[in-house]
């Protein structure tokens, strides 16, 4: 398997830049934590069993993998409580290699 037709989550080479990998632990931990504290029960991402695997350094973005190869990236809202949907806004992300194009192509402007 390539690089390229990867299925895993993100490593530091292909994060992309401003993107910081979340390893599995506390850090990865408090993100899904707060993304299940926004997430009303009408939520798409409503208590997933979504994973934290990387954080844009210069925002709310969060790339989360769902298993299966199948992620999304969160702009999650950092208020500490539930939201009113479609909060916190999502997209969703077929395979590692949407991720990666993702990551790549977001800009602070």
């Amino acid at each position: 398997m390539t690089a390229s037709h990867r299925t895993g989550p993100p490593t530091a080479s292909t994060a992309g830049d401003g993107w910081e990998v979340v390893s599995e632990g506390s850090s990865a931990d408090e993100l899904r934590d707060e993304l299940w504290r926004e997430a009303a029960a009408t939520h798409l991402l409503y208590r997933s069993p979504a994973r934290a695997v990387a954080r844009c350094a210069g925002c709310g973005l969060v790339a989360f993998h769902l298993g299966q190869g199948t992620f999304v990236i969160v702009e999650l809202t950092w208020s500490g409580r539930q939201e009113e949907p479609p909060r916190p806004a999502l997209t969703q992300l077929p395979s590692f290699d949407a991720l990666r194009e993702t990551m790549a192509r977001h800009r602070h402007w």
